[in-house]
């Protein structure tokens, strides 16, 4: 009754990238299921009716991984999902900027080589303090002192260590030492629910810090 549908992959093939997904379209606004309850239904009609495009920024300039790259390190893939979510996709350099921009729902920081200058944390303080989200993506090994002072300010603490397999976990021959199997979910946190409830689900992630 409102006007939305629904399709199955074949009519629309070339946007699907994972089978069984079913398509929700209202005009120009379109989300996409790969998986299927009543709660994803009504969030996915939600989503189609809202006016207003969401922004994520990704921050630049502290050697994180380029949003439009598509060499193995690179976010394409990252970004074209966020795309298909009708998410708006940027950069930001806050030092050039002198801002986090105003229209910023989201501002990631994924997976920096060099850390933020005191200026640049002075400025997503201010963000945060405006109740914003920040998604914050560290690797291991890394030396970020203002990035972990900026956590610490949210009560996360970035531990100094490297999460590894075990030398005798047959995996490693596969996989490599340093990375961490995740393998036990929290059913009831929104970010691993939907993993929880699949069973079997394990995730694999590189020079991680607990």
């Amino acid at each position: 009754g409102m006007g939305a549908c629904t399709c199955f992959s074949p009519c629309s093939p070339e946007n699907v990238t994972i089978p069984e997904t079913v398509i929700l379209k209202l005009n120009k606004q379109e989300a996409r299921l790969p998986t299927f309850s009543e709660e994803k239904f009504s969030n996915a009609l939600v989503r189609i009716l809202k006016d207003k495009e969401r922004v994520v920024y990704f921050t630049a300039g502290h050697g994180e991984p380029d949003i439009d790259s598509k060499e193995p390190i690179g976010y394409s893939l990252a970004k074209a999902e966020l795309e298909s979510e009708r998410l708006v996709v940027k950069k930001v350099n806050l030092i050039e900027a002198g801002k986090v921009p105003d229209d910023a729902d989201l501002l990631v920081i994924a997976g920096p080589k060099y850390d933020l200058q005191p200026g640049e944390k002075i400025l997503i303080d201010g963000y945060l303090q405006q109740a914003k989200p920040l998604l914050l993506l560290v690797n291991a090994l890394s030396d970020l002192p203002n990035i972990e002072a900026l956590a610490e300010d949210v009560g996360v603490r970035l531990n100094d260590d490297l999460l590894i397999l075990s030398p005798e976990d047959p995996r490693t021959q596969l996989l490599g030492q340093n990375n961490a199997i995740i393998t036990e979910l929290d059913s009831f946190s929104p970010i691993t629910a939907d993993f929880a409830k699949r069973g079997n689900v394990a995730l694999v992630t590189p020079y991680t810090r607990s």
